[in-house]
């Protein structure tokens, strides 16, 4: 579970739009480490990025970076225009599939510290700053995802004895 950007060749999130003002949709898909829509990099360089997930207005994408050499990977956000790289977490940890709640306040993800220990789910801001732990346990809690109204999160847990939606 712990190498879940490593080798993460092509992911691909469809973007459907919410509200008439919202842009056109558009496909981003991570290939070769950087992320790409409509054939534009968004982001580029040494870095691996992947796991994108559109903000609900379309404006920004959320997605797991994990620099080159390293075991960690942090969060970070980017205008679809590719300006305003802003990191959300420090990758001191390994941080990776953020989920936008539909009002686009928070940011759930499956964080897991480097040195052993198990995935949980964690929640921030869109600017980052502290994080809370939403759910842990004995298992891998990972994948992430809002429920329309932002009350509820579901979530697959990982146990030995299987994977189950929560």
């Amino acid at each position: 579970m712990r190498a879940l950007l490593a080798g993460a060749a092509v992911a691909l999130v469809l973007a459907l739009s919410a509200s008439a003002r919202a842009p056109v949709p558009a496909a981003v898909v991570a290939a070769g480490g950087d992320l790409v829509v409509r054939g534009v990099h968004v982001t580029q360089g040494p870095a691996v990025d992947g796991a994108p997930d559109w903000s609900p207005d379309r404006r920004r994408i959320a997605f797991a970076r994990q620099a080159r050499g390293q075991r960690g990977s942090a969060l970070m956000v980017v205008r679809r225009d590719g300006g305003g790289l802003q990191a959300l977490t420090s990758g001191s940890r390994v941080d990776t599939q953020p989920a936008w709640s539909p009002d686009g306040e928070r940011i759930a993800y499956a964080s897991a510290p480097i040195a052993g220990g198990s995935f949980d789910i964690r929640v921030t801001g869109p600017r980052g700053g502290r994080s809370r732990v939403l759910v842990g346990g004995p298992g891998e809690e990972v994948a992430p995802s809002w429920s329309a109204n932002g009350r509820r999160l579901r979530f697959v847990r990982v146990t030995p004895a299987g994977a189950e939606v929560r």
